[in-house]
C-alpha cells in the first residue's frame, strides 16, 4: 500500500510541475489563455526611434493608430495633428481629425484619426514630421 501512495504522490507532484512549467512558459511568450482575441488588429505594429524619442504605432485599421511616443529628455508638447499626415497609394493625403493624447510631458499615449481617403485604398503611409528634428514614414497595405 505505501509504495501506491509514494506512487500517486510522485506522479501528482510532476503533474503540478509540469502545470506551472505550462504557465510560466504562457507567461512569457505572451499568450497567457483568454477568450478574447489577442489583437483585434492584424495590422503589424511598428517601432522607430526618431532622436531620443521612441515611437510606437499600432494601426487599428488603416485610418486609426494607437500612438505611443517615449523620451526622457525631450518635451512632447507638439501640435500633433500638424505632425500627423496620411498617404494612401493613390496620392491622395489627409491630416488628422483627432488626436487623444494630449500633449506634452515625456511620455504620452493616443489614437490618431484620420478621415477615409477613398474606398478601394490598397495601402496607406503614415508620415510623421518634426518629432526631435526628425521625420518618420510608416506603410501598411489593406489585408485582403
Amino acid at each position: 500500500m505505501k509504495k501506491t501512495e509514494l506512487l500517486v504522490g510522485i506522479i501528482s507532484l510532476l503533474v503540478i510541475i509540469g502545470l506551472l512549467g505550462l504557465a510560466t512558459s504562457r507567461e512569457r511568450a505572451g499568450t497567457e489563455s483568454s477568450d478574447e482575441p489577442a489583437n483585434s488588429s492584424a495590422y503589424e505594429t511598428k517601432y522607430a526611434t526618431m532622436g531620443a524619442v521612441e515611437v510606437q504605432v499600432k494601426p487599428i485599421d488603416l485610418f486609426k493608430y494607437e500612438v505611443v511616443l517615449n523620451t526622457h529628455s525631450v518635451d512632447l508638447d507638439l501640435n500633433f495633428p500638424e505632425i500627423f499626415e496620411l498617404k494612401d497609394d493613390k496620392g491622395n493625403t489627409a491630416k488628422p481629425n483627432e488626436w487623444t493624447g494630449g500633449h506634452g510631458g515625456h511620455h504620452l499615449e493616443g489614437e490618431i484619426i484620420f478621415p477615409p481617403l477613398s474606398t478601394d485604398v490598397k495601402g496607406v503611409t503614415l508620415i510623421i514630421n518634426s518629432i526631435d528634428g526628425n521625420v518618420q514614414s510608416f506603410t501598411w497595405l489593406k489585408e485582403e
